[in-house]
Order: C-alpha cells, then sequence, then structure tokens
C-alpha cells in the first residue's frame, strides 16, 4: 500500500538509534480512554461485545497528515529510529490510510485539526474475542529528525466474559426525574425496601449515576473514600454526568417490592458527543442488578454497592471476572480510572444478590 511504503522508507533512513520515545500528553494516542500519558507501548483489555472503538490522537502539529497502522503481532523496540519506535510487527502490518481500501475508515487522506488533535470512531469487527491487536498513529512532522513523530503503539486484547450476562435495556415505564448538573431528587418506593439491613421508604437518584439514601448527594467526583464514608449509596456508575445537557432519567416502581432508575442518553459533564445508557433494577430481598449499554462512552467511573456511614475500608472487586462472596455489611466496588483500569462492562449485566434483609452476599 502506497503508506507503508512511504513509512517504512521513512523508518530505514540511517541515524542514530536510541531507546523508545516516552508518551505525552501532546503526542499521545487513547483508545477506549485507555494509554494517557502512557509509556509508548500500552496494554489493556477490552470486553465483547462492544459496538465501537473510540481513538483519539493528540499532537503539537496541527494539519499534519496521518497514518494508522495495526498488526496481529508486536514487540516493544520492533523498529527503532532517532525519535520514534514503532511496536509492530512488520511481517504483519497493515495501513488503514491507504488510498486504496474503500472499506477501511481511513480509506481518505486524514489530518489532525487546527490544534493538532484527531479523533476516530471505528466500528470493531466481528470474532475479536480471543484476538490481540496492536494499534499505533503516526503524523508528518518537519521538527522531527525522521519527517514523523510515533504515538505509543496500543496492544489491545479482546475477551468475552463468561462469567457476565448480557445487558438487558428494557426500561420499565417510568416517570421522568427533573435533575440538572449536580442535583439529587427524591423518590418515593412505595414499599420498605432493606439495603444492608435498613428499610427504606424513600430513596434519591442523584444525577452523576448513584442512588442513596437517608439523604441526597451531589458530589460528581468518583473516589472510594467517599464510597465508604459517605451517605448509604448504590453506585451504578459514578462520574460527572449532567442530565440537564441530554437524555433522561426516570424513575419505576410496583409499590410492591421493585424499582428501577434509568439513565438513557446521558452525557457526561462538558464531553461534547457523549452518551451514556444504564439502569438499576431493584428487588426487595432479592438482588440489584446493574444494566450497562455497549454504547456508553464514559471510561472512569465508580461501580458498587456501600452501607456508607463511615466505613474505614472496602471490597475492591473485578467486577468482570467470576462470582464474589461478599462479606457481611461490607462495601463492594470496582473503581475504573482512566490510564489504569478503563471502564470495561459496556454490553452486561451485573448483578447483585442479597439477603432478606437486604445485605449483598454475592455479585456476578
Amino acid at each position: 500500500m502506497r503508506q507503508s511504503h512511504l513509512l517504512l522508507s521513512i523508518v530505514a533512513i540511517s541515524l542514530p538509534l536510541v531507546g523508545q520515545q516516552v508518551g505525552d500528553a501532546q503526542r499521545n494516542y487513547t483508545l477506549n480512554g485507555a494509554g494517557s500519558n502512557s509509556p509508548s507501548f500500552v496494554i489493556s483489555t477490552i470486553g465483547v461485545p462492544i459496538t465501537n472503538l473510540a481513538h483519539n490522537y493528540a499532537t503539537q502539529t496541527p494539519n499534519a497528515p496521518l497514518v494508522w497502522a495495526w498488526s496481529a503481532g508486536g514487540q516493544i523496540g520492533a523498529v527503532t529510529t532517532a525519535t520514534n519506535s514503532i511496536d509492530l510487527a512488520l511481517s504483519s502490518l497493515v495501513f488503514l490510510l491507504d488510498f486504496n481500501n474503500a472499506s477501511t475508515p481511513l480509506s481518505a487522506i486524514a489530518y489532525t485539526n487546527g490544534t493538532g488533535r484527531f479523533s476516530l470512531t471505528h466500528p470493531t469487527a466481528t470474532g475479536l474475542a480471543g484476538s490481540s491487536w496492536f494499534m499505533a498513529f503516526a503524523h508528518g512532522d518537519a521538527a522531527s529528525p525522521d519527517g514523523f513523530y510515533c504515538s505509543q503503539v496500543h496492544q489491545t486484547n479482546f475477551v468475552t466474559d463468561p462469567s457476565l450476562s448480557l445487558a438487558v435495556l428494557n426500561c420499565m415505564p417510568g416517570t421522568p426525574v427533573p435533575l440538572t448538573d449536580d442535583s439529587f431528587a427524591a423518590v418515593t418506593l412505595g414499599f420498605p425496601f432493606n439495603y444492608y439491613g435498613v428499610p427504606y421508604s424513600t430513596a434519591f437518584v442523584g444525577s452523576n449515576g448513584y442512588v442513596t439514601f437517608n439523604t441526597g448527594d451531589v458530589i460528581l467526583t468518583e473516589t472510594v473514600a467517599g464510597f465508604l464514608s459517605g451517605v448509604p449509596r448504590i453506585s451504578m456508575s459514578w462520574d460527572d454526568f449532567n442530565p440537564a445537557a441530554g437524555g433522561s432519567v426516570t424513575f419505576f416502581t410496583d409499590n410492591v417490592g421493585t424499582f428501577q432508575v434509568c439513565y438513557t442518553g446521558v452525557p457526561e459533564f462538558a464531553v461534547t458527543g457523549s452518551s451514556n445508557t444504564f439502569h438499576v433494577t431493584a428487588v426487595n430481598g432479592t438482588s440489584i442488578v446493574f444494566d450497562f449499554s455497549n454504547a456508553m462512552t464514559n471510561m472512569d467511573c465508580l461501580t458498587g454497592l456501600s452501607p456508607g456511614g463511615g466505613l474505614a475500608t472496602g471490597l475492591p472487586v473485578n467486577l468482570s471476572v467470576g462470582v464474589a462472596a461478599i462479606p457481611v455489611n461490607q462495601a463492594a466496588y470496582e473503581l475504573f480510572a482512566v490510564g489504569a483500569t478503563a471502564f470495561d462492562l459496556r454490553g452486561y449485566q451485573v448483578t447483585w444478590l442479597l439477603d432478606s434483609a437486604g445485605v449483598p452476599q454475592l455479585v456476578f
């Protein structure tokens, strides 16, 4: 392909060899939120099914020509030049900006924008489960001795988790919950809902992806300390959401033993184009179930159950691996953070089993 010949002729220039370029925020490639400010080789795991992969490339070079490559194999330092390293196995290298293949997302010339950024949403292929792919961006830049700069190479491992069920995103017919940015609203459950041994007849739906008891909450930054020491909380996807900017939040109760809160198409605060759909269905003395759309765009959040009240420690769990037992009155959670463990529950359902007093026993 035309670009592959061009790039390989560039990297073959005889220049002093140095170690890998360290990733930096101004020349950085993130995939579904992972990779920011990371070294030049990034590894992450993404559960499938997932609808799209979100690629974002930040550079210091406005209006620069781009090439995006991927490979089924890779190794650190496969090709090293004076200022850059490409960690893709050359025997399987495929360039998606190739002028020739109309089926690829970058089948025409692409450039960074006026601030040196480039974004791409790439539909995922079928049959990704069990595979690994290595992806990277490069852009032309006269300031580089090589004539171009490279991003990190991103190794993405695609997995299917047999311990999780697929999400069921059928919201029961509910009433709108009037929420703005960083707000909450009280809802009447119509029955005593037992949660960690305490019956509640009122819940508070928060704009930032959680339901609380005793009082409402408007804290936008998800922290383990706040999760443990604050109010009793059902945290589906604690993040900084803004229902005032789009989407809807609804509440349903059968006034007997089940309630549900649905967030549909709610954006993150000040994140253009973001959209998040998820809901919680709680059945008294039986279960609390989280369902997450596979089109959610948030990368970081805190998901879990907590009785609050000043707990000093909690139980960190991996919600996408196996069944976890929960000690009595323990707060169980997973904290997803950009650059560490990005949110991997898209398209899945997480079930928390409760005893008759509403105390969590298992999560799967």
